[in-house]
C-alpha cells in the first residue's frame, strides 16, 4: 500500500492497493483502505481517490463501494507498439 497526495491540494490518492491471493478475503484490503482514508483525513485531506482498470474481475470495485467510494470519470489509453513504427 503507498499513498501520495493528488493533483488537487485537498485529495489523497491511493496508487498501490494489493492483498496476495490466499490473504483476500479476509478483511485486509478494507482495513488498508480505511486507515489510509483516516490518516488523510490526519493531515487534511479531504477526500480520496484511486484508479482502477475498467472490467476489473478481482471484485475491487465491490470492495471500493463497501467503502463508500463512487466512480467517476471512465478513461481510455491508447497505446501502440513501437516496434510497429
Amino acid at each position: 500500500m503507498n499513498f501520495a497526495r493528488a493533483d488537487d491540494e485537498t485529495c489523497g490518492y491511493v496508487g498501490v492497493l494489493g492483498v496476495v491471493r490466499r490473504a483476500r478475503g479476509q478483511g485486509l484490503a478494507t482495513a488498508l483502505l480505511l486507515e489510509s482514508f483516516r490518516r488523510f483525513s490526519e493531515v487534511g485531506w479531504r477526500r480520496a481517490k484511486l484508479h482502477v482498470q475498467v472490467g476489473n474481475r478481482t471484485g475491487a470495485d465491490r470492495l471500493y463501494r463497501s467503502v463508500g467510494m463512487s466512480s467517476g470519470a471512465v478513461e481510455e489509453v491508447w497505446s501502440v507498439p513501437l516496434s510497429s513504427l
